[in-house]
């Protein structure tokens, strides 16, 4: 098995919780034997790194594609295994992980459901067991490589940012509009919310 970990990042920061978090799933690839590089464009169009990885995905045929934020880190490095068989248990090319969004004093996740008023961001305390939503971010994200040769380029379109009219998802329009493309083509979004992330800044927004 082949996997690629993708991070778009702006002026090449990382953030070091993140970086160990790589370095950790390096090492549980080594156990398994699955073979692993980690691809890092630098643009400030987060919808053109992650098309730059999707194609390098594709070029070298990949099995998994793993989208990690540069601000984003879990704990330990199995999740990206444990993701891969949700994603055989659900039967689905799309799993991502709660991440809950930068909202001060607010718990929200990165993840919506699409209501008659618009999309909703799920609040409040999560599940024990992965569920399907309508859109997730990818702040940490696990894409089949086999399903992306099926999909039009770009498979990341940037589109306007937020539109309170639309009432568009908390969180970056590429993201969401590859997921709507994916439910178009019979693709379950699932969330599998046994994955422990922390999403930083000025404050870790964390589980």
């Amino acid at each position: 098995m082949k996997l690629l970990i993708g991070t778009p990042t702006y002026n090449h920061q990382l953030d070091s919780r993140m970086v160990t978090t790589v370095i950790d799933i390096i090492k549980e690839a080594d156990k398994r034997n699955v073979a692993l590089n980690w691809d890092r464009p630098c643009s400030c169009l987060l919808a053109y790194n992650r098309n730059l990885i999707v194609q390098r995905a594709l070029d070298e045929e990949f099995d998994w594609l793993l989208f990690i934020d540069a601000d984003t880190s879990a704990d330990g490095g199995e999740f990206p295994f444990q993701m891969i068989e949700t994603a055989f248990k659900y039967d689905t090319a799309i799993v991502g992980a709660p991440v809950m969004l930068k909202f001060p004093g607010k718990k929200a996740w990165n993840f919506c459901y699409k209501k008659p008023e618009g999309y909703k961001n799920w609040e409040g305390d999560l599940p024990k067991f992965p569920i399907e939503a309508d859109v997730i971010g990818t702040g940490i994200m696990l894409i089949k490589v086999d399903f992306l040769k099926k999909m039009k380029p770009p498979w990341f379109r940037q589109t306007e940012t937020y539109n309170e009219e639309l009432k568009q998802p908390g969180f970056f329009p590429e993201d969401y509009n590859l997921c709507e493309l994916a439910k178009e083509m019979g693709q379950k979004i699932i969330v599998d919310t046994n994955v422990k992330t922390s999403h930083h800044g000025d404050f870790t927004f964390t589980l």
